[in-house]
C-alpha cells in the first residue's frame, strides 16, 4: 500500500462513449499498486485484465459494457490521495456527467486519438468550463490504435486548443496516454519519445490545487439548529457546513435568509466551535474551521428584539461587510436534463445550498449550440441535456453570490416539487457579471 498521502484531491472523467474512461481509471489503480490481489484474479489475472470493471461495477453496466451511473474509485500515490469519479459518455447520461464535474478539482477529458474532438467532448469541456473546474487535463487515449503518431495527437491538441480559447478553461493540459497498455500513465513511454511532459500520474501528482479554494468570502451554511448537549444557557445552536472562507471562534456574523419575509441580516457571535462529535456530547472546541467541513456552533450576541432566535435550516452565516445581496430575479446558465422542455412561466422548485425556494422561469435568453458555441436567441425551450442562459424570479429573496466568485454559494439544482426528480443544474451570474463564463460565444 500506498504511504499516508498529504492532500486529497477530486478527480472526474469525461468524454465521449468508448474513449477509454474506465480503462484509464484502472490502469491508474493498477498503477498505483491500489488493486487487490483478488480483484485482478476476478478481472482475468495478470496479463489478460479488463481494466474497466475496476469501476464499472453495477451488474447491468457490466452486463451492457457501457457506464450508467458515476462510478467512484479512490486510490493514493505517494504524495496525494485522489477520488476518481468516472462519469458515462452518452448523451442521454449527460446529467451525470454533471454531477462527477460539479466537485473536481481536476477533470479528464478523454479524446479517442483516432476521431479526435467530437461533440461530447466539446459538450463536456463546456460543462467543466461553466461549473469551473480548476483544472482540466486532455488525455489523448488509444495512441497505440494511431501508431503513436505525433502528427494525431497535435492534430487533437490543435482543435481543443481552438475550442478552450473560447471558453472559461484557466489550466490546461495534454497528455497523450495509451489507458490499455500503460503508456504515460506512471512512467514515459518508450513509444513516444516525441512527448517532453510528465506522465499522467505525475502530473496530477503536480497539480496545484492549494489556490484554488476560496478562503476569503466566508460562507457557512446552516444544516439545522438544535440545543447544544449539556448547555444549560439555552444558547442557539447549529450544525454548520463551511462552503467557503474561514469561520473563527468569537467572530461577529450575520445571518442570511433567518426570516422568509424579512432580507434584513441578524447580527450573531460564534460563541464556541466545536467538531461534529458535540452532537453526541460535548466536545473540544476548535478554532477555526475551513471548507469543505461539518461543525457545531453556539451562538450569541443575537438582537434583544429577535430573543429565541434559532437560525432555520437553509440559512447562511456571513461576515457582515461581506455577504450577497439578496436578489429575487436570478440570471443563470443551465444545463437541463428533464423530458419536458424548459419554457417561460413554468415553475419549478430551486435548491440552493440547504435552502428550497419557489422560481418562475422569466426569460429563456438562447441555447448555445454545442457544435459552434454560437448563440441561438431563437430558441424559446430548452430541451434534455441542452445549455442556455434564463432568467428566474423566486418566490422569496435568495442570498446568492456570482458563480465566478464563490463557486459554491453561486450554484443551484432545478427540482420538479412533485417528484423530487433533479431537473436543471444552474451557475448564478451577479447583477453586473456577463450572461456566461465563455470568452468567444457569439
Amino acid at each position: 500500500m500506498a504511504p499516508l498521502a498529504r492532500d486529497f484531491v477530486r478527480v472526474a472523467t469525461s468524454g465521449s462513449v468508448d474513449d477509454g474512461k474506465s480503462t484509464l481509471i484502472g490502469r491508474m489503480v493498477l498503477e498505483a499498486k491500489q488493486a487487490f490481489d483478488d480483484e485482478i484474479e476476478a478481472l482475468g489475472g495478470p496479463g489478460v485484465l479488463d481494466l474497466a470493471q475496476l469501476t464499472d461495477g453495477l451488474r447491468e453496466e457490466s452486463e451492457k459494457g457501457i457506464t450508467i451511473d458515476v462510478a467512484y474509485r479512490s486510490f493514493a500515490t505517494r504524495r496525494r490521495r485522489f477520488l476518481l469519479a468516472d462519469s458515462p459518455g452518452h448523451v442521454e447520461l449527460t446529467r451525470n456527467a454533471v454531477t462527477a464535474l460539479s466537485g473536481a478539482d481536476v477533470a479528464l477529458v478523454l479524446v479517442d486519438a483516432r476521431h479526435g474532438v467530437v461533440e461530447q467532448t466539446r459538450r463536456h469541456a463546456l460543462l467543466a468550463s461553466l461549473i469551473r473546474v480548476p483544472h482540466l487535463v486532455v488525455c489523448v487515449n488509444k495512441m497505440d490504435l494511431v501508431g503513436f503518431s505525433r502528427d494525431a495527437y497535435d492534430s487533437v491538441r490543435d482543435s481543443f486548443e481552438e475550442l478552450s480559447e473560447r471558453l472559461d478553461l484557466p489550466d490546461v493540459a495534454f497528455v497523450p496516454v495509451s489507458a490499455l497498455g500503460g503508456d504515460n500513465v506512471s512512467s514515459r513511454s518508450a513509444e513516444m519519445t516525441w512527448y517532453e511532459g510528465a506522465p499522467l500520474l505525475a502530473h496530477l501528482e503536480e497539480v496545484h490545487t492549494s489556490s484554488d479554494r476560496n478562503l476569503v468570502d466566508l460562507r457557512a451554511s446552516v444544516e439545522r439548529p438544535l440545543q447544544l448537549p449539556g448547555d444549560r444557557t439555552r444558547e442557539p445552536g447549529v450544525v454548520l457546513q463551511v462552503l467557503s472562507g474561514v469561520l473563527r471562534d468569537e467572530e461577529e456574523l450575520v445571518v442570511l435568509g433567518g426570516f422568509e419575509s424579512s432580507s434584513e441580516p441578524v447580527p450573531v457571535t460564534i460563541r464556541r466551535l466545536a467538531a461534529p462529535a458535540a452532537l453526541r456530547a460535548p466536545a473540544k472546541t476548535l478554532r477555526e474551521a475551513r471548507p469543505p467541513g461539518i461543525v457545531v456552533a453556539a451562538l450569541g450576541g443575537v438582537a434583544s428584539d429577535q430573543g429565541g432566535f434559532w437560525p432555520p435550516r437553509g440559512s447562511m452565516l456571513c461576515r457582515p461587510l461581506n455577504h450577497p445581496a439578496p436578489r429575487s430575479e436570478i440570471d443563470a446558465m443551465v444545463f437541463w436534463m428533464g423530458d419536458q422542455p424548459l419554457a417561460e412561466g413554468m415553475r419549478l422548485t430551486m435548491r440552493h445550498t440547504t435552502r428550497w425556494v419557489g422560481v418562475r422561469v422569466s426569460s429563456v435568453h438562447y441555447r448555445l449550440d454545442i457544435s459552434t458555441l454560437h448563440r441561438d436567441p431563437g430558441a424559446c425551450a430548452l430541451g434534455a441535456n441542452d445549455i442556455g442562459h434564463v432568467t428566474l424570479v423566486a418566490d422569496h429573496p435568495l442570498w446568492a453570490d456570482d458563480h465566478a466568485r464563490v463557486r459554491s454559494t453561486g450554484c443551484a439544482l432545478l427540482v420538479d416539487a412533485a417528484s423530487g426528480a433533479t431537473l436543471g443544474a444552474l451557475t448564478l451570474r451577479g447583477p453586473t457579471s456577463p450572461p456566461a463564463s465563455l470568452r468567444g460565444v457569439t
